[in-house]
């Protein structure tokens, strides 16, 4: 496992961590300080939405599924701290998707605040202390099927360099056009998924 402040040149390629994730006994959001690599890893531990909405401003995290985990964390986050009226909770959640214009292109970002609104809207009713455990729910359930679909199209995609080759005999080049490791996302990688 990598070691943080460790000089990840040194590092053997499929050596990857989570990109973000629930640290459950502190109660905060990890993550990967992107802007450290590729020198050393550093996590930064966010206890705010507002840290959370930080780091993806100076793009501490990035890449789309990395990102939607991000806005579906700080909606968690924040729901474990609230305290009050489930009408209070609700306010408070509705400050937090503010978090969606820092990145407004950012459709994932959108995406995984609005999955994680969506099940609160559905719980409504049920108490603050459901609520929160709602949140937290369904924000780990986004990284969990990200890591999962990850993992589903590198299968896919080595099957089908297994079972053919390219026509005039050479080997396959692979080009992508956007950021597809396991950065970008929860953990594993979309494209480079593949290569694990």
């Amino acid at each position: 496992m990598i070691k943080i402040g460790e000089d990840v040149r040194r590092l053997p390629d499929w050596e990857v961590p989570m990109t973000i994730w629930w640290d459950r006994e502190k109660k905060v959001v990890k993550m990967i300080d992107q802007t450290c690599l590729p020198d050393r890893v550093e996590i930064i531990e966010c206890n705010t939405w507002k840290c959370i909405e930080e780091a993806i401003s100076v793009l501490r995290i990035r890449g789309a599924p990395a990102l939607g985990a991000a806005g579906a964390y700080a909606l968690a986050l924040e729901a474990q701290r609230c305290e009050g009226t489930e009408e209070e909770f609700f306010e408070k959640m509705g400050e937090v998707k503010e978090i969606t214009g820092i990145r407004p292109t950012a459709v994932n970002l959108g995406w995984g605040v609005n999955r994680v609104l969506d099940a609160l809207r559905e719980g409504k009713g049920s108490g603050v202390e459901r609520l929160k455990h709602i949140a937290l729910e369904e924000a780990e359930k986004i990284v969990e099927e990200d890591i999962r679909a990850n993992k589903m199209i590198g299968e896919h995609a080595l099957k089908i360099f297994k079972n053919s080759k390219p026509k005039d005999g050479s080997i396959y080049k692979i080009l992508t056009h956007c950021h597809a490791g396991s950065l970008a996302t929860c953990g594993y990688g979309t494209v480079f998924g593949v290569f694990r």
